[in-house]
């Protein structure tokens, strides 16, 4: 009932009286799914939804995030919430909360993979905001911790996000170049870069035919970091847009001896097909079960790409422009980006990967 206020409301209605908490809260998400672009007079989900909540959706959040004696994750998911609900805003008051918190928090606490979910939020907040983001950038300067040169990072891809501005990739490229000491220094920096040259130059046609000849050449001469990085930006830069030569680059990758950059290939061919019911990426999906049919996790993820294949029976895109390239909707590539991020990191992918035999012997 997608987009049917009137009728999906009265179908919901019932699920908000329940007495378990998890029908209610699915009864929320689903009013939410509902409404989600729907712009009527009325507004019946704010009245709804707003009976569940005490404050705005900034009072309710901004004490989770500065709230230091909180662990990491709670205060993370929060800040990206709040990025992710005032994304291009530059709203003042959660950048210098979020800002303020990084300043305040332990090491130990930064060092979590949690901590790159609190920059994100911080960067969605300026999404093609450009110079509005350099009194942010030169903050983050004063904090002395890896964590913030890869914010700094996310916040200035984000910043230039679909304008094609050519010194932004060049720079993204150039911090690709650094050759770090492993042991001493953090390199998850170079990750975003890679996904910032897909995200400046994704707004253009000559800048996305640039990108994809610069990610070969970081295939081929990048450290691991960035390698399994090149996946995932071609998926950005691709998304529900199945090119014959993307996909055979993607199907090449997909055979890597290095595991994280088969699975992050496999999803970027899901990403590239979304919801376009391709042939020939189904083919190879196909291929690639069969490939890695005594690779539970490979599998997995090819499952999920062909879920993204067929979704919506090829009526549903997750390509964040629309009319020609004249308009980019700064909610998916939110949407896009948040998850491209969380695949940045083993550890988060594990947590995808764990436990899911049984939903595999679902997907057969």
């Amino acid at each position: 009932m997608l987009w049917d206020v009137d009728a999906g409301l009265a179908q919901l209605d019932k699920y908000l009286y329940s007495n378990e908490d998890y029908i209610k809260a699915g009864a929320l998400l689903a009013i939410g799914l509902v409404n989600t672009g729907v712009r009527n007079e009325n507004d019946p989900a704010f009245a709804l939804l707003s009976e569940h909540i005490e404050n705005d959706v900034r009072d309710l959040l901004l004490p989770l995030v500065s709230d230091t004696t909180l662990n990491m994750e709670l205060a993370s998911l929060a800040a990206l919430s709040l990025g992710l609900v005032f994304v291009g805003s530059c709203n003042g008051d959660i950048t210098s909360t979020i800002l303020q918190t990084m300043m305040e928090r332990e090491d130990s606490q930064l060092k979590e993979t949690w901590g790159r979910f609190m920059g994100l939020g911080l960067a969605l907040l300026y999404l093609g905001k450009q110079d509005a983001a350099e009194v942010t950038l030169e903050t983050l300067k004063a904090i002395e911790h890896p964590l913030s040169k890869q914010v700094a990072v996310l916040v200035e891809i984000c910043s230039y996000a679909g304008t094609g501005n050519v010194l932004k990739v060049q720079n993204m490229l150039h911090l690709c170049n650094d050759h770090l000491d492993k042991d001493k220094e953090d390199d998850l920096y170079q990750a975003f870069a890679v996904l910032g040259v897909a995200l400046i130059a994704m707004g253009e046609d000559i800048g996305a035919e640039m990108a994809l000849r610069s990610f070969n050449h970081l295939m081929h001469y990048g450290e691991p970091v960035i390698r399994r990085a090149v996946p995932l930006a071609i998926g950005l830069l691709c998304a529900s847009n199945p090119l014959l030569s993307v996909l055979e680059t993607l199907s090449k990758y997909s055979h890597e001896n290095d595991t994280d950059v088969a699975i992050n290939a496999i999803f970027a061919m899901g990403l590239v097909g979304a919801g376009t019911n391709n042939a020939r990426l189904a083919q190879m999906l196909r291929q690639l079960a069969s490939y890695y049919h005594k690779e539970p996790n490979c599998l997995f993820m090819v499952r999920i790409a062909q879920g993204l294949l067929h979704m919506g029976k090829g009526t549903i895109s997750i390509n964040p422009y629309h009319s020609d390239r004249q308009l980019m909707s700064p909610v998916g590539i939110a949407g896009l980006l948040t998850t491209l991020i969380a695949f940045t990191d083993v550890k988060m992918r594990e947590f995808l990967f764990h436990n899911h035999s049984e939903m595999i012997k679902i997907y057969f």
